[in-house]
């Protein structure tokens, strides 16, 4: 049996299809760790390398938009948008710690029902997912981040601990 020949064009048409799906799936991948670590799915293990796979699957992890001191904070810059816990943003904040979206015009006791958090005096509104995750959601007094809540992950260990660029 004679098997069918593609013309040049028809084989650049599949050539373009291919590489359409191939880049969507890595697209799909790379924001596919983010929001896994901003919806508190990380596993202990993965916490050391995250910031480390992040830079080198999305170039605006290479280097903070802005960064923040008392209390520490890295600022990130998404060319699109990733959700967690149903909110979407394409601003990134790292915290020791922490890792969250930056929402804006969101206000705290809707989020508080939303996610059905726990407020606490001093410290984020959160619930514990286990014992040493909790989401988290908090408000920051720096300028960037002026009006915005910030919703995501807090992992207690030392390795998150470290995430905050020096």
């Amino acid at each position: 049996m004679e098997r069918p020949q593609l013309s040049l064009p028809t084989m650049k048409s599949v050539t373009a299809v291919l590489l359409a799906v191939c880049s969507a799936g890595a697209v799909a991948a790379e924001s596919q760790l983010l929001e896994n670590a901003m919806s508190c799915k990380l596993k202990d293990g993965e916490l050391p390398a995250l910031m480390r796979q992040l830079t080198a699957q999305q170039a605006a992890f290479a280097k903070p938009s802005q960064q923040y001191g008392a209390p520490s904070a890295d600022v990130y810059q998404l060319p699109k948008p990733v959700t967690a816990f149903g909110y979407a943003s394409s601003e990134v904040v790292v915290t020791p710690g922490r890792i969250l979206l930056a929402v804006p015009g969101e206000a705290m006791a809707k989020a508080v029902g939303k996610l059905k958090l726990k407020e606490e005096e001093y410290s984020p509104a959160r619930r514990e997912v286990r014992p040493t995750v909790n989401v988290v959601a908090f408000q920051l007094s720096h300028k960037a981040l002026e009006n915005k809540l910030l919703v995501g992950c807090e992992y207690q260990h030392a390795d998150a601990a470290r995430w905050v660029r020096s």
